[in-house]
């Protein structure tokens, strides 16, 4: 039998009419049949509903993606939706529910006629129909299963109108909002680029998609979107191919100044030409971690953006130039620093040497400043600056030079040199600059003061 209303209803109609041939007769103990006859049907009628309810068909739900005003939208909407879903399974389950029970007193002209509120005459209504079976445990059961699947149905829904709005950000994020943001992270540009691409592959799905009865079209935005996202992703390149130019460029310059040194360095010189290469060669090693990691990511970076058929300028510095620059790299510092390992007794016994040469200067050096630092309020501001910018040029050069032995002494695992003790004389010598630099136009005025006067009372001071 069809699973329709008018199917059933004639069923019922039919079986209505014999009831009321009997009533008619007069037949006796009607109300005893017709109670057990309601039964029996709605038995066949829970029967044909759990059976409905498994393989449940509803007229499509058809939804639109559209783009108008530069906004992208479901219509209907996604509230509509679920309300035209559950709409529709409530009408197929009133299928049942509405069907009438079989009365023996159709025809009762004495009978009475149930009035009173809304909510009266509706339980009323429902009292007098089949709706009762959506309460049995078969049917139940069967129609807890149908809500978690039109539940599934709705967030598959959601789902996929979400991956579609998505697309707005095309209209409504600015390119340099996204390259303010991102400046010249590698990392998150590589990583931007990639999700865009995967993003856009999405765009070749089906226009059409299908969750349960509700039908997801988006033939009317699919070009739109399509024609803006290729415009969005090659601006997207062409913003990243210009920081990662710069960056190999940059990378390349580094690498071959590096490169350069390294290969100039001898550990047969002086003393503090062989502790600045001591120096330079460890520093080298400690950023070759980080170096080999950049150099691999750039030439990532390249290769995806040849995979995305980037057209490069004429201009472009391939990544395979730094990658053969960082090789020689790698191989001069593997050689200079082979040739430190094996000279260490030698520069250990150098680097103490210095050591104590070192101690002895910083001594000196303090002498120095205690004896000429300008502390005397006689003292003219411009001479006291002078002073102290002379001094600052010594200061800053044995602070350079303790700190390049202290690297040196860490690099040859010799004990590690305390503070810098010249740290505390710049910190001095720093504060000092700003009082005199802060007298200096007071003392300008008065002298200025001073000449004035001078010049009116005729005396020389």
């Amino acid at each position: 039998m069809p699973f329709t209303p008018g199917a059933l209803s004639d069923v019922l109609a039919n079986i209505q009419s014999h009831v009321d041939s009997l009533s008619l007769a007069s037949f006796v103990n009607l109300d005893i049949f017709t109670d057990s006859l309601n039964e029996t049907i709605a038995t066949h009628l829970s029967t044909l509903l759990t059976a409905a309810l498994a393989d449940i068909s509803l007229s499509p739900i058809k939804v639109e993606i559209t783009l108008a005003n530069q906004i992208i939208q479901p219509t209907p909407s996604l509230p509509e939706i679920k309300t035209l879903y559950f709409a529709a399974v409530n009408a197929f389950l009133d299928t049942v529910a509405s069907l009438p029970l079989v009365t023996p007193s159709r025809f009762d002209a004495f009978k009475e006629t149930a009035t009173g509120t809304d909510a009266s005459d509706s339980a009323a209504h429902n009292a007098n129909t089949f709706s009762h079976i959506l309460q049995s445990p078969e049917v139940a059961a069967t129609l807890t299963s149908t809500y978690e699947t039109i539940f599934d149905h709705l967030t598959s829904t959601q789902s996929h109108i979400a991956q579609w709005l998505q697309y707005q950000s095309l209209w409504d994020v600015p390119l340099d909002t996204i390259s303010a943001t991102l400046s010249t992270d590698i990392a998150k540009w590589t990583q931007l680029l990639t999700e865009t691409s995967t993003a856009r592959a999405a765009l070749d799905s089906p226009a059409t998609t299908t969750f349960g009865p509700v039908e997801i079209s988006t033939a009317k935005v699919i070009n739109k979107i399509d024609l803006k996202y290729d415009a969005w992703q090659k601006s997207l390149q062409a913003l990243f191919a210009t920081i990662l130019a710069k960056v190999v460029t940059d990378t390349i310059e580094t690498l071959g100044s590096s490169k350069t040194i390294l290969e100039s360095i001898h550990l047969q010189g002086a003393t503090p030409d062989v502790i600045k290469a001591i120096t330079f060669i460890q520093a080298s090693r400690q950023k070759l971690k980080s170096l080999t990691l950049l150099v691999a990511q750039l030439d990532s970076s390249e290769a995806m953006l040849k995979t995305q058929r980037f057209s490069f300028p004429a201009t472009w510095t391939s990544t395979a130039l730094l990658t053969s620059l960082f090789a020689d790299f790698n191989t001069i510092l593997s050689r200079r620093g082979k040739q430190m390992d094996d000279q260490i007794p030698a520069l250990q016994q150098r680097v103490r040497a210095e050591d104590k040469q070192t101690t002895k200067r910083v001594a000196d050096l303090l002498a120095s400043w205690e004896s000429q630092k300008p502390l005397d309020g006689a003292t003219v501001p411009a001479a006291a600056l002078d002073t102290l910018a002379s001094f600052e040029i010594i200061l800053n050069a044995a602070m350079a030079s303790y700190a390049d032995l202290s690297s040196a002494k860490l690099a040859l695992s010799l004990p590690p040199s305390p503070a810098n003790p010249l740290q505390p004389i710049h910190e001095e010598l720093t504060e000092l600059s700003e009082v005199w630099t802060t007298l200096s136009p007071t003392h300008t005025q008065l002298e200025q003061i001073n000449e004035q006067v001078r010049s009116f009372i005729g005396v020389s001071w």
